[in-house]
């Protein structure tokens, strides 16, 4: 039996470890790289769907035909969808696990229990004129961004009322994020906006240029906390600042030449940024470690950690929980700790184990 701290990383003054839990998820046949993943919240469902911009050979009738495939992270396939809609701009989850589906149009389908059955509505606002270029998504909501730069919101699913945000300037939005309504002083949802060399921060009543000069920045993350952002820069750099963007906590340079295809939080402590196959994680004050023993992936954030997928395995990356890392951290006094070396020395029948306890 391998040691609890065997796959425990340091990562400035914290620990992060890597957990197995599934291996052979994905059949080998299944081009993960040609894929959109996105997973339901608190390790739920992940639901894939061939990327519309990706050249591939049809290799078999199940390659040719058009789906939304829902899997668990074991890699059992749930439900397929059979899509026929048009180009599908937005896929995402919320907190009940109810699928959003968005299309360029501005269509928005809804489905609740995974059946066939669902909603739908509109997204309107000019979505069908302008298009929809992406989307957005938090436990509760969605934000689509149009052709034109305008921003429509969604808040609630249950009784949908999109709603049109502040609109950024003209120019190319080179990334953008959201932060849910709880976590704003407006209790409106607010969007990030990387247009140009500087960040744009718009909510429903106005858009406010934060006087950044370091763009373009191809990635904006925030935490699930909504108290800070990350900022992939131009150069390669990793910037952590505050979600009102009045200070800078830490910066990490990847020195890797091409931009990462992900950047995404790991819990609130660290970010994780995601090549093909390598992850770096990046924690306070620009420590770091790196993953490179990977095929190609897809991670999918949550709460408290990270799902890394591939064909091979399925892992589950997060910072060590504070009451594991006072039993198992090398030279713990803690009672956690003596009580799991005295049971040690009881198994080996030593005298030791009554002192202990």
């Amino acid at each position: 039996m391998s040691k609890p701290t065997a796959d425990w990383r340091r990562v400035g003054d914290k620990f992060y470890r890597r957990t197995q839990l599934y291996t052979s998820v994905f059949e080998a046949t299944l081009e993960l790289e040609n894929y959109i993943v996105t997973g339901a919240p608190y390790s739920g469902a992940v639901a894939l769907y061939r990327d519309d911009s990706k050249i591939y050979s049809v290799r078999s009738t199940q390659a040719a035909k058009g789906s939304i495939d829902i899997y668990s992270c074991a890699g059992h396939l749930i439900r397929q969808i059979p899509w026929d809609k048009g180009s599908i701009k937005g896929l995402g989850w919320s907190d009940e696990e109810r699928l959003l589906v968005v299309t360029r149009d501005g269509t928005v389908r809804s489905y609740i229990d995974l059946q066939t059955d669902f909603t739908s509505f509109s997204l309107g606002h000019g979505a069908e004129e302008h298009g929809v270029v992406s989307c957005r998504f938090w436990t509760s909501g969605f934000a689509a961004l149009l052709g034109n730069n305008t921003v429509v919101a969604v808040t609630r699913y249950d009784e949908p009322r999109p709603h049109q945000l502040a609109t950024p300037p003209r120019g190319e939005v080179a990334s953008w994020a959201v932060i849910p309504p709880e976590y704003t002083a407006s209790r409106s949802v607010e969007v990030v906006l990387a247009i140009n060399k500087t960040i744009y921060v718009a909510d429903a009543a106005e858009c406010e240029d934060r006087q950044l000069e370091a763009g373009p920045f191809r990635h904006i993350a925030v935490s699930p906390n909504g108290k800070f952002i990350a900022l992939y820069t131009d150069d390669g750099k990793v910037w952590v600042i505050s979600a009102d963007f009045q200070d800078r906590f830490s910066e990490y340079e990847s020195k890797v030449k091409t931009p990462p295809r992900e950047v995404q939080w790991c819990g609130n402590n660290a970010v994780v940024l995601a090549w093909e196959d390598e992850l770096h994680l990046v924690g306070p004050n620009g420590s770091a470690t790196k993953y490179d023993d990977y095929s190609f992936l897809h991670i999918v954030p949550d709460i408290d950690g990270l799902r890394v997928l591939t064909n091979d395995v399925c892992e589950f990356i997060q910072k060590v929980p504070d009451a594991s890392e006072e039993v198992f951290r090398l030279g713990s006094t803690s009672s956690g700790s003596v009580l799991l070396d005295a049971g040690s020395l009881l198994e080996q029948k030593s005298p030791k184990a009554d002192d202990n306890i």
